[in-house]
């Protein structure tokens, strides 16, 4: 039986476990990506496994809620151009909400609007990736924000 592998793939790969060699403060964090997209969720759930975190996946706001009552993620990915009750509404609602004070949000969204990066921010997100996004910036802003956090949560 002979095996195919993509070589792109296996660099792929290679240089993420590189670069998650840097991630290692927050190895183990979970992370739960809603978003509708499908195709989304399962890239971004093969990197974050990759780089060493567990992520969950939902795909509508009142699913992420029920997750989250279940079991609270260390941050959340959080698509805004989700149908019906957008990301937007969710996050709004999340940050209503102070049992989620201490949840690390990342909004993502198709949009370049700088009134939807704005929106997104001053309502809460701690940032903001404009799709498509580099799977290098997913990382260094999940590193980012997830140290932000538990630097904040040390001093406070």
């Amino acid at each position: 039986m002979t095996l195919f592998i993509n070589i792109k793939t296996v660099k792929f790969y290679e240089s993420v476990k590189l670069m998650a060699k840097n991630i290692s403060p927050i190895e183990g964090s979970s992370v739960l990506i809603t978003t509708d997209d499908i195709r989304l969720a399962r890239d971004l759930g093969f990197l974050l496994t990759v780089a060493g975190l567990n992520s969950s996946n939902a795909t509508i706001g009142a699913e992420a809620l029920r997750v989250m009552k279940h079991q609270m993620p260390d941050l959340l990915l959080l698509d805004l151009d989700m149908p019906g009750d957008d990301g937007l509404d969710l996050l709004r609602r999340l940050r209503a909400d102070g049992r989620y004070n201490g949840l690390a949000i990342i909004a993502m969204s198709e949009s370049d609007e700088l009134s939807t990066l704005t929106t997104a921010l001053d309502i809460g997100a701690d940032d903001f990736l404009a799709k498509p996004f580099d799977v290098y910036d997913v990382l260094d802003s999940i590193k980012r924000v997830m140290i932000d956090r538990m630097t904040f949560q040390r001093a406070s």
